[in-house]
């Protein structure tokens, strides 16, 4: 497993770590999902509605530290 600082660039799930102050150890397995057009993810520890974008931060807000590691990318096809 690759983790980079490389933000996603598509929908899926990942695995996520820098979001806890501090510590690179605490890891978190996140959804990245597709709102009006941006990538957003479910990082605020509760279920994400894309849909009704009830929750979650956009990809481009999320601090350029985090590090990502992709584990099942998501067809965004309906």
């Amino acid at each position: 497993m690759r983790f980079t600082t490389d933000k996603p660039t598509r929908p899926g799930y990942y695995f996520v770590r820098g979001f806890d102050p501090g510590s690179l150890k605490r890891v978190a397995a996140v959804q990245v999902g597709m709102v009006n057009g941006e990538l957003r993810v479910n990082l605020d520890q509760s279920n994400t509605d894309f849909e009704g974008v009830r929750s979650g931060y956009f990809i481009s807000d999320v601090s350029e530290e985090f590090e990502w590691c992709e584990l099942c990318p998501v067809s965004e096809d309906k």
